[in-house]
């Protein structure tokens, strides 16, 4: 009997006293370009050697960010918005004839009623003057 409550005592606590984590700040720098909570953990880690490991750290900032509530609800009327702009990413496109790799700007569009959705790979969001493309022009 010792030796079960031993193994699979449910009171299991750590002696070791970890400075709560800054969950704002988690969450504001997981907006930024680039930053993961991989990143995160690891920054976080350099000053706090006793800190949470990286499952532990994901298992308790998602616990906190579940419990935000962010609605941002809009009504669409048919054929009213339309919304525009550059996905951000570029892809590398194969020329089929020549076999050239190309990287292209990815042009999207949404309609807000429907939800319709248009994709437009470009070689440029700058004109061949050297103007950036109107986004509202291109749609």
């Amino acid at each position: 009997m010792v030796l079960e409550e031993r193994l699979f005592s449910s009171a299991l606590v750590s002696s070791v006293k970890r400075e709560e984590l800054d969950f704002l700040y988690v969450h504001q720098e997981l907006q930024r370009r680039g930053v993961t909570l991989q990143l995160l953990c690891e920054e976080y880690r350099k000053t706090h050697s006793q800190g949470y490991q990286y499952s532990r750290f994901c298992e308790r900032y998602r616990s906190w960010a579940h419990g935000l509530k962010i609605y941002m609800r809009q009504v669409h009327k048919g054929g009213e918005k339309v919304y525009v702009d550059y996905s951000g990413k570029r892809p590398h496109i194969v020329d089929s004839a020549t076999g050239e790799i190309q990287e292209k700007e990815l042009l999207v569009m949404v309609w807000g009623a429907s939800n319709y959705t248009y994709v437009e790979a470009q070689d440029s969001q700058v004109d061949e003057y050297g103007n950036t493309k109107s986004r509202q022009t291109v749609a």
